[in-house]
């Protein structure tokens, strides 16, 4: 049985150990914590609505594409976005560049799609293609 000093020391040390791996592999490596942005994606029948949180971006460091029922969101922020006159102490925001992948259940019109960026939060509509659109089918009785 390990006593509370080798106890303290052992999770220490395993502090230590992920800090190494973080530094490693964190920042757009293999291993990411969070994936950046954090987004939500919404569904209905007439199709999605995907929710991103980038703040310290702009609308033209954000680039969109989509192919059937993938879209891409990628971005690329100027990494020295100081404040005039401060230094930075702590950055928790604003990572220069991501790109993340995500896929839906259907196939999206891509003729459709609206984009709307304000205050730090990309809201992109993805409608569906008319054919994915479920179907109510009507049932005749004899």
């Amino acid at each position: 049985m390990l006593n509370l000093l080798e106890r303290n020391e052992l999770w220490r040390e395993m502090d230590r150990v992920e800090e190494l791996a973080n530094s490693l592999w964190g920042s757009g490596g293999f291993y990411q914590k969070t994936p950046y942005p954090a987004v939500n994606i919404y569904y209905s029948d007439e199709g999605a609505e995907l929710i991103a949180l980038v703040p310290g971006y702009g609308a033209e460091d954000l680039d969109i594409s989509v192919h059937e029922n993938r879209v891409k969101l990628k971005g690329n922020a100027p990494k020295n976005t100081l404040l005039e006159g401060l230094k930075l102490e702590r950055r928790e925001t604003s990572k220069g560049e991501f790109s993340r992948v995500f896929e839906v259940n259907f196939r999206v019109d891509s003729n459709k799609i609206e984009a709307h960026y304000k205050n730090g939060v990309l809201r992109v509509k993805l409608p569906r293609l008319e054919e994915d659109k479920p179907k109510k089918i009507s049932i005749q009785a004899n």
